[in-house]
């Protein structure tokens, strides 16, 4: 009857979380005029379902074993609010585990749906969505099987990266790389500028407009004579800069470029 509290669900408390951790959402009995407190007890059936309808939904899994087609933990149950129940015992939540892989990929979304409502009425939407985050990160040098060849005096233009999906955001983590030089042959600060580890110069950020970024390193003319010198830039994650959420790959093949000096007096 009209009488009867009114049952509606909330957004999720947050509109999503980072992969491996919990999409927690809300419900809440929303109690008539002058009614302090639930007259009967309410259960509550819910359910998660992928939204196949909406772009790059998320994928149920009914385990717990990861792979590339699971993105969160298939979830359902009941809650029961007691008669009785007031204020902050009004709400419940339902926490929706997901699972981290080590893909770039867009945020993706999954829906809960409110299956069942006992000794209530719903109020508002049945069906909340939420979001599971990317917090996955490839960053790459990009490295010439040549390697870089420039004239003494001229700068090396090192090409590096925020690489995979363009529209796959950071959400909000701090991403940091160090990107240095080390010598094979050259001389450091003799035929190139050299860049130190450690060195403030060497800190780089990762945003989500890195598409690419040119690093210029310079290179010094000289009246000599002499064969080809050559210096690796080199780089990897700076892992006590970077949040421990974020989970940043750097391959192989890109975390080393070999620049090329050629002498200009030959």
């Amino acid at each position: 009857g009209r009488d009867k509290p009114a049952h509606k669900v909330g957004t999720a408390t947050y509109p999503g979380s980072l992969e491996g951790k919990d999409v927690v959402f809300s419900v809440t009995i929303t109690l008539p005029q002058g009614v302090n407190a639930l007259p009967q007890p309410v259960q509550v059936s819910y359910s998660t379902f992928d939204a196949t309808d909406m772009k790059n939904a998320a994928r149920h899994v009914a385990g717990t074993k990861p792979s590339e087609a699971q993105d969160y933990q298939k979830t359902s149950g009941m809650l029961v609010f007691p008669a009785g129940a007031q204020d902050a015992a009004l709400t419940q939540t339902i926490a929706v585990k997901t699972i981290a892989d080590e893909m770039v990929e867009e945020d993706e979304p999954f829906y809960l749906e409110l299956v069942g409502i006992q000794n209530a009425q719903l109020n508002g939407p049945a069906r909340a969505t939420g979001y599971v985050r990317n917090n996955d990160v490839t960053v790459d040098l990009f490295a010439p099987h040549q390697g870089y060849q420039v004239k003494e005096g001229e700068p090396a233009k090192i090409i590096w990266s925020r690489s995979g999906i363009r529209t796959a955001m950071l959400n909000g983590l701090d991403v940091y790389v160090r990107v240095w030089t080390k010598s094979v042959t050259a001389t450091p600060n003799t035929d190139y500028d050299h860049i130190a580890k450690n060195s403030q110069q060497s800190l780089r950020r990762v945003t989500n407009d890195t598409f690419p970024t040119v690093m210029n390193v310079l290179t010094f003319y000289d009246s000599l004579h002499e064969q080809d010198e050559l210096f690796f830039v080199l780089m990897e994650v700076d892992a006590a800069k970077t949040s421990p959420d974020a989970q940043v790959t750097i391959s192989e093949v890109g975390s080393t470029a070999l620049v090329v000096i050629q002498d200009s007096n030959s």
